[in-house]
């Protein structure tokens, strides 16, 4: 006998992927630690756009809509570009290493452009 779309697709949402039992305690440091990391880098570039710019108000004001408006856009297409059958530890991973790179890019970049701005 076969089975209802309707039963299939509620099994499929009620089944996680990745089942994580319990909460590994580095794993919560990790979290905790990549945080803290995104504080800092906000911290630094909005330091960076100051010098660039020369204006607190104007340099916040570009900051925080890429800020937010990145983890906007990203929350809202990634699952469509990430197949679910990746493991989401391994991608978060990939994440904060891309996350990282271009952080440290930035730190080369945003004196580049405040040259250019200037002249």
């Amino acid at each position: 006998m076969r089975e209802q779309p309707a039963t299939i697709a509620k099994e499929r949402r009620e089944t996680p992927i990745v089942a994580l039992t319990g909460t590994p305690v580095l794993l919560v440091l990790l979290l905790a630690a990549s945080g803290c990391a995104a504080l800092i880098y906000e911290i630094v570039w909005f330091q960076l756009l100051q010098i660039v710019i020369g204006a607190s108000a104007v340099s916040l004001g570009f900051l925080l809509p890429a800020y937010m408006g990145g983890m906007c856009l990203s929350s809202a297409f990634f699952a469509r570009v990430v197949a679910a059958r990746h493991h989401p530890l391994r991608v978060y991973a990939l994440l904060e290493l891309g996350i990282g790179l271009f952080g440290l890019l930035e730190l080369f970049g945003v004196p580049w452009i405040g040259r250019l701005y200037v002249a």
